[in-house]
């Protein structure tokens, strides 16, 4: 059964669903083996009674296994409708039971940050400066073209939002806000 499972689903280039699956199988073929036998080597015991415990037993196993069955049907429905790339990292539970963002679902990721100017600051002015400096950090990508902008007037200050666009990978994203924030 394991190799009929792994022979279907590795011709159509899916071989972590295909070991999934088959080991899936393999499991439950051995599971209604060993139901088989013990219904051979105790008479007195009918398959509708081994079923009907493994009813109640499979609700005590499903709540002493919660999270490793979430986790691998989690994982189930990942390999299904294969929403990710490999190399992305996930949380296989939280995928289904929270909103999650992909942040490597593109190849740029946009950061942004704010920063307070005088009241009697020239605006157009520093918003120039800082997009100047914004363009020298390494790792920044250069389209799309690095913003700044009045975003808020705060009790002291004009808050200017900057944004820029790196790399999606996590650490090319912190590396370059570290970079951006500490010259």
């Amino acid at each position: 059964m394991r190799r009929a499972v792994l022979r279907v689903f590795k011709q159509r280039s899916r071989p972590d669903l295909a070991l999934m699956l088959a080991g899936a199988a393999r499991r439950g073929v051995i599971g209604l083996g060993l139901l088989i036998v013990a219904t051979i080597i105790f008479p007195s015991i009918s398959p509708a009674n081994l079923l009907s415990t493994l009813g109640i037993g499979s609700i005590a196993i499903g709540f002493a296994f919660k999270d490793i069955l979430q986790n691998w049907l989690a994982g189930l429905l990942i390999l299904l409708r294969q929403p990710f790339r490999q190399g992305d990292q996930i949380i296989n539970s939280s995928v289904y039971t929270d909103a999650v963002t992909v942040n490597t679902a593109f190849p740029l990721r946009r950061s942004q940050y704010d920063v307070g100017i005088g009241y009697g600051d020239d605006i157009e002015r520093a918003c120039a400066i800082i997009i100047d400096a914004i363009r020298n950090v390494d790792g920044v990508a250069g389209d799309p073209p690095p913003e700044a902008f009045a975003w808020e007037l705060a009790g002291s200050t004009v808050n200017v939002r900057v944004r820029w666009w790196t790399d999606s990978k996590r650490s090319d994203v912190v590396h370059v806000q570290g970079r951006e924030s500490w010259p």
